[in-house]
């Protein structure tokens, strides 16, 4: 509930239980929950998808903006069971695009993590946020295929006692809502190393985008690796809602 322009009451459901609690809200609110669903519900003024050049000034940026957002990725483990397991891949598993990368395996290692499987983010109906059931179904054969590469084609005898033991049933989601603040941060402040007189935070992680892959397969594009940059305080909170802040990546950048 929002009530002169903050939030002021929220109710919690407990998935497992069905139980319901009412909160009344003195002071603030964190959205901390990756896609802003706590600001959308707020009627907070988000953005999804890529800003053009013509508004940003971005070098990277598309010429006119559009609804594309960051490839969504699964993971999966592997473990040296020291006896051999055949792998069967299911019906209707792709075969793996051999030029795709495919490096997140070593049989020399007891236990593995998977994760270079990447879709979706071109259009609504296979987007990270807006069908993310079917998304998931999608990258789960593409975790099988790229199994299937590692243990049959890439490592054929050194794979053999190695067994795909779990798939993450949660979608990694690396980009959909953002909230705007009083401040939108861009590649263009921090590669210059623009410096805020309200920096709050630093950054330092290299700009990429994992742009929608039509296979599936692992793509990354880097921009740069600038030195560690400035986060200002106006980047993390709603411009709309006074007492709502904004944590992770859905920070208005």
């Amino acid at each position: 509930q929002v009530q002169d322009g903050a939030i002021r009451r929220v109710t919690l459901l407990n998935i497992e239980t069905l139980e319901r609690q009412e909160l009344c809200i003195d002071g603030f609110v964190v959205d901390a929950t990756g896609d802003a669903h706590v600001a959308a519900l707020a009627g907070a003024e988000c953005r999804m998808g890529r800003e053009g050049r013509n508004e940003t000034g971005e070098r990277s940026a598309p010429d006119k903006p559009d609804a594309i957002v960051s490839a969504a990725s699964l993971t999966a483990l592997t473990v040296n069971v020291g006896i051999d397991v055949p792998f069967v891949p299911p019906p209707g598993t792709p075969a793996w695009n051999p030029d795709k990368p495919a490096n997140t395996f070593s049989p020399t290692r007891s236990v593995n993590i998977l994760f270079q499987v990447d879709e979706g983010g071109e259009n609504e109906r296979n987007h990270p946020l807006l069908s993310p059931q079917a998304l998931h179904e999608r990258l789960v054969r593409r975790i099988y295929s790229l199994w299937d590469h590692f243990k049959k084609r890439l490592y054929p005898e050194e794979a053999r006692t190695h067994q795909l033991i779990w798939i993450s049933p949660i979608l990694g989601r690396r980009e959909s809502r953002r909230i705007v603040g009083d401040y939108t941060l861009t590649q263009t402040d921090i590669e210059s190393g623009r410096r805020f007189h309200d920096a709050v935070a630093f950054g330092g992680f290299p700009l990429d985008f994992h742009p929608p892959s039509a296979d599936g397969g692992y793509e990354c594009i880097y921009y740069s690796a600038p030195l560690p940059f400035d986060i200002p305080l106006r980047c993390l909170y709603s411009r709309r809602v006074r007492n709502l802040f904004a944590a992770g990546r859905n920070i208005s950048a």
